[in-house]
């Protein structure tokens, strides 16, 4: 095996090289966005604010990491998995869902962390009552890396563009992150690792909490 590829052209070994520097640039890429996602998290860990009542029309004029609830009927456009998401160790997906109101103003919600084996069948496409979350602005597509494809159920980032054509709606500027819906202000939701048939923990929080 040695002598062989010892005997091989420098050119094939180039070209047997090149899958493994994409391997290689594949996992830089995602260590990079894991990183991104964790300091997004500690932000919003850290934010103290209260939430503010918030029509899903006026979230253009919103600012990044406000914290805000919407209060309000939504109806159901669409939902994706975003891929390769880690929750204490295990596979699985972000929720992402597309609302819009009844004047057509739409909103994004990552909705939370659900295991590999999920399927969008598997979820519900209503609207709950009351979501609180933080605005956080979309992912920007890498020169190199995987294409979102158009009308697949998964997803690779959070990227407006590519989502606005998708629903052929425009998207507002940022995007909600997390969701909370309750009546009180004590119930958190927080999508763990989900059983046959569904269920979505909740979990106690504090209000100024919106992780």
């Amino acid at each position: 095996m040695i002598n062989f590829s010892k005997n091989l052209p420098y050119k094939y070994l180039f070209y047997l090289g090149i899958p493994v520097v994409l391997i290689f640039l594949s996992l830089g890429y995602w260590q990079f966005t894991s990183y991104l996602e964790v300091q997004d998290r500690n932000r919003v860990d850290t934010h103290s604010e209260l939430p503010k009542k918030t029509l899903i029309s006026e979230i253009p004029s919103r600012d990044i990491y406000e914290s805000i609830q919407i209060q309000q009927d939504l109806i159901f456009v669409k939902s994706w998995l975003l891929r390769s998401r880690v929750n204490n160790g295990s596979s699985g997906y972000h929720l992402i869902t597309s609302y819009k109101d009844n004047e057509n103003n739409q909103i994004l919600i990552n909705k939370g962390w659900i295991p590999l084996s999920s399927t969008l069948d598997d979820v519900g496409n209503e609207s709950n009552e009351t979501y609180i979350g933080i605005l956080l602005e979309y992912d920007i597509k890498p020169s190199i890396g995987q294409d979102d494809i158009k009308n697949s159920d998964y997803l690779f980032r959070i990227e407006k563009d590519f989502l606005s054509n998708e629903i052929n709606a425009e998207l507002p500027p940022l995007y909600r992150n997390r969701a909370k819906f309750s009546e009180t202000d004590e119930q958190f939701i927080l999508p763990e690792p989900l059983s046959e048939p569904i269920v979505e923990q909740l979990v106690k929080r504090r209000t100024a909490e919106t992780y």
